[in-house]
Formats: C-alpha cells, sequence, structure tokens
C-alpha cells in the first residue's frame, strides 16, 4: 500500500512540473536580449582624421582594422611609402557612390540632343585670361647692428659678418641655437615673431665673449646649417 501510494505522488509531481509543450525550449528570462535582441548604438562612418607628430616625415602604410558579420576581426594594411609634412592631419573618409545624371542612364541614341541648324556666325577673338601670381615674399627681420634674419620656406637666413663658434639643436620647446663671436658692444636682448611656420620667432641675445641667436621652431626638426655669402644658412628637414 505504501508502495502504491508513493508511485502515485511521483506521478503527480512530475504532472504538476511537466512543461506545457515538451518540445519548446526552456528559456531564461534573464537571457532576452543577451544575443540578436541587442541594439547596435554605433552611427555610420562618415570619416576621421589623424594628426601626425612633429618628428613624422615618412607614412609608411595604413592599417585597417574592421570586424566581419561573423564577429571575428580582420585587419588589411596598405602601403604607402611616401613622404608627408606633419602640418597637414591625414584623412580618412567614407566615399558615397555617385548618382549617375539623366543623360548618363538613357541610351546613347536618346542621350544626345539634335544638332541645330547650322547658321552664319561670326568669328570672335577670345582674349586669354590672366592669373594674377602672387610671389611669396622673404619675411626679412633687423635684430641688431649688423645682424638679421630672413625666412623663405624651410630655411632661415642669418646676416651677420661674425664667424659662427657653435650650433645645436634642443628641446622643448625645439629650437636651434647659433653663437657668434662678438665684435659688438653690449647690447639688450631682442626678439621678433615670425608669421607661419616652420619658424616662430628668433631672439638675439648678448653673452660674455659671444651673442647668441637662439630660433624657435614649431616642432622637431633636423637642420643643416653652412656658410653662405652675407652670413649663414639654416635648412630644415
Amino acid at each position: 500500500m505504501r508502495v502504491y501510494l508513493f508511485c502515485l505522488l511521483c506521478c503527480f509531481t512530475s504532472l504538476v512540473l511537466a512543461r506545457e509543450n515538451p518540445f519548446s525550449i526552456a528559456l531564461d528570462p534573464m537571457d532576452t536580449g543577451r544575443t540578436t535582441h541587442v541594439k547596435d548604438t554605433r552611427v555610420d562612418f562618415n570619416g576621421t582624421q589623424f594628426t601626425f607628430p612633429s618628428s613624422a616625415r615618412i607614412l609608411k602604410s595604413v592599417s585597417i582594422v574592421f570586424q566581419n558579420l561573423d564577429g571575428s576581426i580582420s585587419e588589411e594594411i596598405l602601403a604607402v611609402d611616401q613622404t608627408i609634412d606633419w602640418h597637414n592631419p591625414l584623412l580618412i573618409y567614407a566615399k558615397k557612390p555617385e548618382i549617375p545624371t539623366k543623360s548618363e542612364t538613357l541610351p546613347e541614341s536618346l542621350a544626345k540632343e539634335p544638332e541645330a541648324k547650322k547658321s552664319e556666325t561670326i568669328p570672335t577673338i577670345s582674349m586669354p585670361k590672366v592669373i594674377a601670381q602672387v610671389e611669396e615674399k622673404p619675411e626679412s627681420k633687423m635684430l641688431g647692428e649688423g645682424v638679421g634674419v630672413e625666412v623663405v620656406d624651410n630655411r632661415i637666413m642669418i646676416y651677420t659678418k661674425d664667424v659662427k663658434v657653435r650650433d645645436f639643436l634642443i628641446n622643448k620647446p625645439f629650437k636651434v641655437v647659433v653663437d657668434f663671436q662678438s665684435s659688438k658692444e653690449a647690447f639688450s636682448t631682442k626678439s621678433v615673431d615670425f608669421s607661419k611656420p616652420p619658424f616662430v620667432s628668433a631672439t638675439l641675445g648678448n653673452h660674455e665673449g659671444f651673442y647668441r641667436m637662439a630660433i624657435v621652431l614649431d616642432g622637431h626638426y633636423r637642420y643643416d646649417i653652412a656658410r653662405v655669402d652675407g652670413g649663414y644658412s639654416i635648412t630644415l628637414k
């Protein structure tokens, strides 16, 4: 009798706990929205830009990393190996396909307009357009008696009759320093600013036994200095 009651109780319990549809898949309410129901909040890519450090001179390659439909990550490396101007940022943007014009979508026979009837025309003489070209003038500054500077592109001239003692490059801020033998009386420090890169300013200072020209740059450069007529030439690279 007890065995019969125990079996009856087990059957009743199984009926209570049984699902309505034994072939349905059990879902955990806490799992909803974890897979295909996740809302992607990303926006469409339009473009971005990368600013080079001032020490950059050659763009070797561009790496593109993207995610595939199956979730895997892929990378494509585009070889470039070209010189760059670090002042200009690298722009990456998505180019949309061009929409063809109406004439491009029509057959060639229909796209052509009928030729107009020929009529007598009076020949005319067209004058060539003259485009004024503004040459960039060197930026010259006088810093003292017999000492001046002149900037042309990435080169600066130091006009002086005195002999260079030494030259060196320092960081923070980046500047080229040139010392000259002093043949002048003591003078106060003088500075000038330049209107565009790569040169920012130049300062002429008096020291015991020599005077110094400190040329502030807008970034990290190497330089060559050479003796020329009228002084010295410094070329950045």
